[in-house]
């Protein structure tokens, strides 16, 4: 596992995170000549490279992440930026990958627009996963995967096409398209199996 704790079975799906911390980052690896690109507080590729250099120059876990360990080193660098602050979570960057497009396909159908369908998890489809949970009444973090009891998304309850038990009531009025039996059928088994319910 990495800094961040996520699992490589059913891990957390993210965008980048940004703010004040990043930009921290950004400015200590720019003094150490690691170039992390433009220094905009915000976790691209560039930074995660950038983490990446500096982690093996410094023999630390190399993963692109700013966990802990990796900050704690951080800050004891000279005229270090992120001296004094507190890390508050785990600094990454976008995930992407095969589920990371299946989930961007799942938003699209449920009529969530997350931008282009390239497994990639941008701010477009950050964008739309804080947009569903808002219409469910969920906590909205703009993050899917592994969650607590209670809690359903996108990736976890098979497809949004019809909304389903696990989820909140819609806010709005929703119109759900009508299903066969046997698409149906299958939504009920995927909800039922991730939510553990029985029908």
């Amino acid at each position: 596992m990495a800094d961040s704790g996520v699992e490589a079975q059913g891990r957390l799906l993210h965008g980048a995170s940004s703010g004040p911390e990043v930009q921290a980052v950004q400015r200590t690896l720019q003094a150490l000549g690691h170039d992390p690109g433009e220094i905009d507080g915000v976790y691209g590729p560039d930074t995660a490279a950038a983490v990446r250099r500096y982690q093996t120059a410094r023999r630390l876990r190399v993963d692109g992440l700013v966990g802990p360990a990796t900050w704690q080193r951080l800050s004891t660098e000279t005229g270090s930026a992120t001296r004094g602050s507190r890390l508050r979570k785990t600094l990454v960057g976008p995930i992407e990958g095969a589920d990371v497009r299946q989930a961007q396909e799942r938003l699209r159908m449920a009529g969530f627009d997350p931008g282009r369908t390239d497994g990639v998890y941008g701010p477009d489809t950050a964008a739309a996963v804080r947009a569903f949970q808002h219409i469910h009444g969920l906590t909205v973090d703009g993050l899917l995967g592994p969650s607590p009891a209670g809690r359903c998304s996108p990736a976890s309850c098979g497809c949004p096409t019809r909304w389903p038990a696990c989820c909140a009531p819609p806010r709005r009025r929703w119109r759900r398209p009508r299903l066969s039996g046997a698409s149906s059928a299958g939504i009920r088994s995927t909800v039922a199996a991730a939510s553990g319910r029985t029908w």
